[in-house]
């Protein structure tokens, strides 16, 4: 409950295995200023050093080493799921087909017994209509997976979303009516989950 301590916050992104220099302001705020590094070392030749120390860890924990990761290598799958499986009458409304085929996914990932690294879920769409409207629609698929394997425990940070439209095709050209030009490409409406695990390398 120090002064200060919820007010003038910031936030920045770094980089690792990059230096940065940055210098306390002189008026009283607590974003700090991005100096360069000759500016920087040349500032901290003459100073004088100062360090002061304060916990506010509650507990101390030893750093966790996993030494098993350093022998795994990321294995890739790809598992594809129709939109007629997967949803109500070709809506984003999950169908009970769906909720159970998302949850078998997530069983035999964990039957494999490895950590799981991320999901990448990718909507696709058949060619039949506006190429923008087909790139929203795709989106909306993948997110509407992406939702649900939420709801199914699986960690939201684990799992991201895209759309591919209509680009990429299981079947390239249909021809005949509207309804059976439909039915032809069927199987490009689809979702697919794109996953990365940890995999022994010792393992074959």
């Amino acid at each position: 409950m120090y002064p200060g301590k919820s007010r003038d916050l910031f936030q920045a992104t770094l980089q690792g295995g990059e230096t940065y220099f940055l210098q306390v302001r002189e008026d009283g705020t607590t974003l700090p200023l991005a100096v360069e590094r000759d500016q920087a070392e040349a500032y901290l030749k003459a100073a004088h050093a100062q360090r002061h120390v304060l916990s506010r860890a509650s507990t101390v924990e030893a750093c966790r080493h996993y030494g098993f990761l350093e022998t795994q290598k990321v294995a890739d799958r790809d598992y594809s799921f129709t939109t007629e499986r997967l949803f109500v009458g070709g809506k984003l409304v999950m169908s009970a087909s769906g909720k159970q085929a998302l949850k078998q996914f997530i069983e035999d990932l964990q039957k494999d017994g490895v950590p799981l690294r991320e999901v990448h879920i990718e909507g696709h769409t058949d060619p039949l209509g506006d190429e923008a409207e087909n790139q929203l629609l795709g989106l909306r698929r993948a997110n509407a997976v992406r939702e649900a394997l939420i709801a199914q425990g699986v960690p939201q940070a684990l799992i991201s979303a895209s759309s591919s439209g209509h680009r990429d095709p299981v079947v390239d050209v249909c021809y005949g009516s509207r309804a059976e030009q439909r039915a032809c490409y069927a199987p490009n409406n689809r979702v697919v989950l794109k996953v990365r695990t940890q995999k022994d390398s010792r393992l074959p």
